[in-house]
């Protein structure tokens, strides 16, 4: 197993150890106890997120047309706004775009002292460009700026949003991206509809999460993304739901990963999120029997994904369970010390195959 992947099965594996049986599979005669309140969620897997803002108010006019606007009126300020974004676009993809949209910024400056009105829009693209050259405090400072001279500025509630979900200060995302999707303009935008859910899940909101996503399913049915994030909101679910729901929940996020699993099969650029569900399916299938119906269904999404180590891991941990078993003579229930003997022997199979695929 990769380093990568020991990092989210240690912590799981060790909660597991520490808590009493609560989720069963009803498939299978003689299961295992489960453990109960495993089911939480990784704290270093995020739900899928747009990689740039979205120019909501992407200039009409092209550089010429716009150098040409300044040239004629050096004291026109939206022109200044709509140039100082197209430079910033280049910049994401071309560093040396930086130096001019700075100077732009810079001239656009002196425009607002001589038009007496300051611009949320340039405040916005110098808050961006502060947090693409890696002064994420500033530019969000800025950018709050910008929203206090228009709490309208859909760029800069997005930005906000996207930087206040890196810090984990969802409240404060929410409110951003329900700034956006409450306008007339961003109500039609996915991104923000999806950022909104995935917020809304990770503040236990399942009601509003899945209102923002029937609300993407409307808007863009192919996008695949808004079922990763809804089985991540099933899944995230079952720590909170009775026991006797916790099948019927599991099923529902299973359903999504298949389907999001089966849309991406082919589409690289969803390789890391089919990834990061290992995080999820990994720790689960080890609260399940290994010829339970739950067990073999998520170890074959498993296999979906395409991680031949992880299967392998897998199939090692439960040969270990069986061996076990036999040693003892058992066959029914094992109970919680037992339990908590196989977890721990678990978490060493990890660890050792850990420290043997480890650079030398």
């Amino acid at each position: 197993m990769s380093l990568r992947a020991m990092r989210w099965a240690g912590p799981w594996l060790a909660l597991a150890v520490a808590c009493a049986p609560a989720v069963r599979d009803t498939a299978t005669a003689t299961p295992t106890p489960a453990v109960q309140q495993t089911v939480v969620s990784p704290p270093t897997v995020s739900e899928a997120v747009p990689a740039a803002p979205p120019g909501f108010d992407d200039p009409e006019r092209g550089e010429a047309e716009l150098q040409d606007a300044i040239a004629a009126d050096p004291g026109d300020l939206r022109a200044h706004e709509e140039l100082a974004w197209l430079y910033y676009e280049r910049s994401r993809t071309q560093p040396s775009y930086v130096l001019i949209v700075r100077e732009v910024l810079k001239q656009a400056g002196a425009v607002q002292l001589r038009v007496g009105r300051e611009s949320a829009d340039l405040r916005a693209t110098h808050g961006l460009l502060l947090v693409d050259l890696g002064r994420p405090d500033a530019g969000l400072r800025v950018l709050e700026e910008a929203v206090r001279i228009d709490p309208g500025h859909l760029r800069a509630q997005f930005a906000i949003g996207e930087l206040s979900v890196r810090t984990r200060n969802f409240s404060r995302a929410r409110t951003a991206f329900a700034a956006i999707v409450a306008s007339p303009t961003g109500r039609r935008d996915v991104e923000s509809w999806l950022s909104l859910g995935a917020t809304e899940s990770r503040l236990g909101d399942a009601v509003a999460a899945e209102r923002a996503f029937d609300a993407v399913l409307r808007l863009a049915p192919d996008e695949p993304r808004v079922l990763y994030n809804l089985a991540i909101l099933h899944l995230r679910r079952l720590k909170s739901v009775p026991e006797e729901q916790r099948l019927a929940l599991l099923d529902q996020g299973l359903v999504r990963v298949e389907e999001f699993l089966n849309r991406t099969a082919s589409d690289l650029r969803h390789g890391e999120l089919r990834q990061n569900l290992l995080a999820w399916l990994a720790p689960l299938v080890l609260l399940f029997p290994e010829e339970s119906d739950s067990g073999k269904r998520m170890v074959r999404l498993i296999g979906m994904v395409g991680d031949a180590e992880m299967i392998e891991s897998i199939g090692t941990i439960f040969a270990a369970r069986r061996r076990n078993l036999e040693e003892r003579g058992t066959r029914g229930v094992v109970d919680l010390e037992e339990h908590k003997r196989l977890l721990e022997l678990e978490a060493a199979a990890l660890a050792e195959e850990a420290a043997a695929s480890r650079p030398r």
